[in-house]
């Protein structure tokens, strides 16, 4: 995670262990960063085409799909808040 700008963060390589997968861990942990930089505004992230549970559990959170890289295979999300 790093600022992009003052209330700005993108999100990188954020990872749960596959023996955690789908027990809302990422879930849980997303809403936490949210929570604990509530000086954040806009949340900024990228995902691979491939990873559709990964896509899912974004837009279950309220990340909007911004675009994609010029060869589809990454999609870019954000989420705005306040």
């Amino acid at each position: 995670m790093h600022s992009v700008e003052t209330e700005s963060y993108e999100l990188e390589d954020l990872c749960i262990h596959p023996e955690y997968h789908n027990k809302g861990y990422g879930f849980n942990t997303m809403k936490l960063m949210e929570e604990l930089h509530p000086q954040i505004k806009k949340w900024v992230l990228g995902t691979p085409y491939y990873s559709v549970k990964n896509q899912y559990l974004y837009e279950k959170i309220g990340y909007k799909k911004t675009g994609q890289t010029e060869d589809g295979f990454l999609f870019f999300y954000e989420k705005l808040i306040g």
